[in-house]
């Protein structure tokens, strides 16, 4: 009764156990019931050595769970985890989490792996949009903040211009049409005047001020 319902585990449940030999492919011995419905393997593809474990591993996550592996050992850890794509009989890739257990004899040799592997794709999905949702909030209050300090800017800006604008105007009124001067001085108000209808394209982006929307001849123009 113990023994079926530790089976009764494996079978409903999400993470499939594995019994790897310690070799290069990393060869199961062992993989639960529930491999199947989980990774869509036969179990007999493995366990006849057909297919080993490490051809499922996605080619480009295998030297570093590799390399992993052997750092891992070198320490002399109990265990280890690590992350990596698993490839399923339709070609289809999925995260999964290894949580691995080397198992040694009682002279301390490597006898086998024993791994704990759970399908982790609709996490890293949720955490990655979640991520970009994040990411989003980020870029909108970045740009209110820019919209805010272009808001400042301008005003400042707007301030500044109407002292030039003025003082324009009225040396314009003293210097006679005729003088070289007057041609100087109405290009300083010319500018000024350019230089206010940027401060209120700001003020538009900011959300201070207003946009003008109409039709436009690109041809005329």
């Amino acid at each position: 009764d113990q023994l079926e319902a530790e089976r009764g585990l494996f079978v409903a449940g999400p993470t499939v156990v594995f019994k790897w030999r310690n070799l290069a492919d990393w060869p199961v011995d062992y993989a639960s019931p529930n491999l199947p419905g989980v990774f869509g393997w036969p179990t007999e593809e493995l366990t006849s050595g057909r297919v080993p474990y490490a051809a499922l591993i996605h080619p480009a996550d295998f030297p570093r769970v590799a390399a992993e592996e052997e750092a891992f050992l070198a320490d002399g850890r109990p265990h280890y985890e690590h992350e990596y794509r698993l490839r399923r009989p339709d070609g289809d890739f999925r995260w999964v989490y290894d949580l691995t257990v080397p198992v040694r004899d009682s002279r301390g040799a490597l006898s086998y792996f024993r791994g704990y592997v759970l399908d982790i794709t609709d996490r890293k999905a949720a955490a990655e949009s979640l991520r970009d949702a994040e990411a989003r909030l980020l870029e909108t209050q970045r740009l209110e903040s820019l919209g805010v300090l272009a808001g400042g800017i301008a005003h400042d800006f707007n301030n500044i211009l109407m002292g030039i604008l003025g003082n324009a105007g009225l040396a314009l009124s003293e210097v006679p049409a005729a003088s070289t001067v007057h041609d100087t001085i109405k290009d300083i108000e010319t500018s000024a005047r350019r230089a206010a209808d940027l401060t209120r394209q700001l003020l538009a982006y900011s959300g201070k001020g207003k946009f003008v929307v109409e039709k436009l001849d690109l041809s005329r123009l």
